[in-house]
């Protein structure tokens, strides 16, 4: 029994590792208290963290699959960068625009900011893939990347017709296996793999062409990557060129889709016009172009609107919205009719004083939310707590792929929502949740239709298991 514990161990220090120090936390704390302070330049502080996190997350890329690094990275961008900029541009429409002076949404959006980050990387853990299937044998793959995107297919069909309550939720989560699937392609030992992966997101990219909304698209097919990628280690430079394109094609996508939502388009017209307007001599480079993306990037108008709004229009509400999503993801609604549903404008009005449409969806951010319920200093500290609740859940889901390899293939389907900087906590533990459950139904029904055999028996594993340092290095 002993031995058996040992050996356990020893496979954790070689399929996880910890993904924070003490130097690297030190500088975000500095940062952190820093910027918040005042005591540097709010220009210094921002590209500070824009980089710190954007370093680690290019490094720990070679290590597996950095989910909360990703979440880190997302935070930086919208609530720190994009403010930023908004600052220094002129937003083409009054309504984004940042509601309160710098100094006062930097001295709270930075230390929550960072607060946030160090909960995440404090908590979480980085899962390898290329490690952990290394143990496995892969050659039944294939046939669970068709069967897992035929049921997304499906689920996506019926979909459209039942999109509300559990059953829609549970639709929307099973179309999301076409993606697992594409993840099962890519580990498999065919030739052809990519191309097969990359064909699950056909319908997507159709579909996000069509109707100009390429949200879902830009999620899956990031998280998708970080997976592709992580298949071996590669070049500072590959990574650095990559990064930097995948920037350029999310600028370019922003900068035409409310010109593709006002007609007929495909995927052909879509990348005709983002190549005429992104010539040398096209209307891409206009500088109403960039302030529309950064419009996009930028989450920290709302969060200033919550700020202007309260507590000077409306009172701090005390962890109400906590407790409301923790009711609504812990209670079914057969056992609780009343609880609220994940609809991020009940919120977004009260919080701001703004009124947006029924059809419009905005969420005030974990950022504004934390907020809202108890102001500067306290939603600081809630800042500490939710990114430590949202990094411990990912590193107890990353520990159960030790004895289950194959689902690490499985864990975007239950956070790919607390992956974005824009959604709040309801929304996040519903994901989390009921993603959970699903998630764990399906794998259990694909393990016994397609049997994962292991390549290495737990004896031999302990023998020829290298030793594997863990923690980021900043």
């Amino acid at each position: 029994m002993a031995g058996a514990s040992r050996g356990i161990r020893r496979l954790r220090k070689l399929f996880l590792e910890r993904t924070s120090n003490f130097v690297g936390l030190f500088i975000l704390i500095s940062l952190g208290v820093a910027g918040g302070i005042g005591a540097l330049p709010v220009t210094f502080a921002v590209w500070m963290l824009a980089v710190l996190v954007c370093f680690e997350f290019q490094r720990e890329m070679d290590r597996g699959v950095p989910f909360v690094h990703l979440a880190s990275l997302v935070a930086v961008l919208q609530w720190l960068v994009g403010p930023w900029l908004a600052y220094r541009t002129e937003a083409p429409l009054e309504r984004y625009r940042m509601y309160i002076p710098a100094d006062e949404y930097f001295s709270y959006a930075i230390p929550g900011v960072v607060a946030y980050v160090i909960g995440l990387l404090v908590a979480g853990m980085t899962v390898s893939p290329r490690k952990l299937i290394s143990t496995v044998g892969v050659r039944r793959f294939p046939q669970t990347g068709i069967w897992l995107a035929v049921v997304g297919g499906i689920a996506e069909l019926i979909r459209d017709e039942q999109n509300a309550g559990v059953v829609g939720f549970a639709l929307v989560l099973c179309s999301n296996l076409r993606y697992v699937g594409a993840l099962y392609f890519f580990y498999s030992s065919r030739s052809d793999s990519t191309v097969l992966g990359l064909l699950c997101f056909v319908p997507l990219i159709l579909v996000s062409a069509s109707k100009g909304y390429f949200h879902d698209l830009l999620l899956w097919s990031s998280i998708s990557f970080v997976y592709w990628f992580g298949q071996r280690k590669r070049s500072l430079a590959s990574k650095v060129v990559i990064i930097a394109s995948g920037f350029l094609v999310v600028f370019f996508l922003q900068s035409v889709k409310q010109e593709i939502r006002g007609r007929d388009s495909n995927v052909v017209s879509m990348t005709a016009l983002i190549v005429e307007r992104f010539l040398p001599w096209g209307d891409g480079w206009r500088m109403s172009n960039f302030e529309a993306a950064v419009v996009r990037l930028n989450q920290g108008w709302i969060v200033s609107a919550v700020m202007e709004n309260m507590p000077a229009n409306t009172d701090f509400v005390h962890g109400e919205t906590f407790l409301q999503a923790f009711r609504s993801a812990l209670l079914p609604r057969i056992l609780d009719p009343t609880k609220r549903g994940a609809d991020g404008r009940i919120n977004f009005r009260l919080f701001t004083g703004l009124e947006i449409a029924d059809s419009t969806s905005m969420a005030v951010s974990p950022l504004g939310e934390a907020y809202a319920n108890f102001g500067a200093f306290f939603g600081i500290i809630c800042l500490l707590i939710n990114g430590a609740f949202l990094g411990f859940c990912v590193r107890l889901s990353v520990k159960l792929c030790v004895k289950h390899p194959t689902f690490v293939f499985w864990l975007p389907l239950i956070f790919y929502q607390a992956l974005k900087a824009e959604t709040e906590s309801i929304v996040v533990l519903n994901q989390i949740t009921k993603g959970s459950l699903v998630a764990i139904l399906m794998y259990s029904v694909v393990v016994k239709l397609f049997p994962v055999q292991g390549r290495l028996m737990l004896s031999e594993r302990r023998q020829r298991i290298p030793s594997v340092q863990g923690g980021s290095r900043f």
